[in-house]
């Protein structure tokens, strides 16, 4: 049963394309495709009645978020499992965070993902890496940011390290009350608006559609990966991550190797749809 979260709220206004890359994730394991042992919903009523009809489901799939984010036997006596705020804390405690678990949701999964995606980016390929700047490159070529594009493709001829450590810092600021100005391109203002559309472009390697965000570089490799950074990659890289950093078992504890890249999603796309 889905508990009322007001920080998953937002999920009854996505697409059936964003919802399915976070139901995904919580019905398959991405290291070998196969369905989790331990998931309900797919074999839910509502699964099998709507199927591909995700948004008209949408709090049977939060409530499998939430479900795994509690403790199972707890969950049976409870009727329910925990909201997004602790399985958001769980997951920053894991990756050793000292940010104040009080500040806002959206505070806190900008610290996550300035935590974790850097980690997963140390898992590509410099091609890899290479393929992802063009596409933020291209993305906010499009929407006429040609000053913040050019800023992008300079730090990127310089390192993609340089590169990819100011799209994370982006990523961070668009949040603050006050952003730090990296360098003359990016003001508050910029970095507002450019956040969503590096967000946008995370989930598509992710296999995650942001219509909203959508761009013809994007659209021209159809979602279903391109270059040598196929779709995939992103959540590779963070489970990756995610199974060095902890071994938790699946059955009774709090399945971190779920709501850690399920976190990451549900991030992405509030920061997509900002």
């Amino acid at each position: 049963m889905y508990r009322f979260d007001p920080d998953l709220e937002f999920l009854g206004s996505l697409s059936n394309d964003e919802l399915k890359g976070l139901a995904d994730i919580l019905i398959y394991d991405p290291s070998d495709k196969e369905k989790r042992h331990s998931e309900t919903l797919s074999t839910s009523e509502e699964y099998k009645k709507y199927g591909d009809q995700y948004d008209k489901y949408w709090k049977r799939i939060a409530a499998e978020f939430q479900y795994f984010g509690g403790d199972s036997i707890v969950n049976t006596f409870r009727g329910s499992g925990v909201l997004y705020r602790e399985i958001l804390t769980d997951a920053l405690d894991c990756l050793d965070s000292k940010i104040d678990t009080n500040l806002s949701v959206e505070l806190l999964e900008r610290e996550y993902l300035s935590i974790l995606l850097p980690k997963a980016f140390e898992h590509f390929s410099e091609e890899q890496k290479r393929d992802f700047l063009n596409d933020v490159y291209n993305s906010v070529l499009e929407k006429n940011m040609k000053d913040f594009a050019q800023e992008l493709l300079a730090k990127s001829k310089k390192a993609s390290n340089e590169a990819l450590d100011f799209l994370i810092k982006i990523i961070k600021n668009s949040a603050e009350t006050v952003a730090t100005e990296l360098t003359k391109a990016l003001t508050k203002e910029v970095c507002k608006q450019v956040a969503p559309i590096i967000a946008s472009v995370i989930l598509s390697y992710i296999g995650v559609r942001v219509a909203s965000q959508a761009t013809s570089s994007m659209a021209a490799r159809g979602f279903m990966g391109g270059g040598s950074l196929a779709v995939g990659t992103f959540l590779g890289s963070i489970l990756i991550v995610v199974l060095a950093l902890t071994a938790v078992p699946m059955i009774t504890g709090k399945a971190l190797r779920v709501t850690m890249p399920a976190c990451a999603v549900v991030s992405l796309l509030r920061i997509s749809h900002s």
